[in-house]
Parts: structure tokens; sequence; C-alpha cells
């Protein structure tokens, strides 16, 4: 069957129910779930001005670079 499925949410009561679906096709044999935030162009404006949030993208990388050996048992 699937190997991997992108479930695109805008975290809506309908899109938690789409999560169910998701529920079931793993059980199916789906490996991957790819999760996408979605955002409403409309709700642009309000991001735009909330406080900025610092990302520290060299300690992101080493968690991704962990979290992947460890997937691969290293």
């Amino acid at each position: 069957m699937f190997k991997k499925v992108l479930y695109p949410t805008d975290f809506s009561d309908v899109s938690k129910k789409a999560l169910d679906y998701i529920k079931t096709l793993k059980d199916a044999g789906a490996k991957e779930v790819i999760v996408l935030h979605i955002i409403d162009e409309r709700e642009i404006d309000h991001i735009a001005h909330l406080p900025e949030v610092s990302i520290d993208i060299e300690e992101l990388e080493k968690k991704r670079k962990n979290m992947q050996k460890k997937k691969l048992g290293q």
C-alpha cells in the first residue's frame, strides 16, 4: 500500500477527523507520515505581528542527525 503519507493540516476540527484515517493507513502498513502545517493566508497579518521566536539552526540540525542515527540503529 502506501509507504509515505502527507497529512496537510490547519489543526481544525475537520483536519483532526482526517487524522483518524492516517492512523488507519499506519495500521495498513504506512511507514512514514509527513505533517504539513497549513496556514490560512488571511491569518498571515496576525502571525507577522507575533513576537519573534529564536531558533538555533545548528542545534536543530544536531538533533535531526541524532534522530537519524537512532533510526538507522547506529
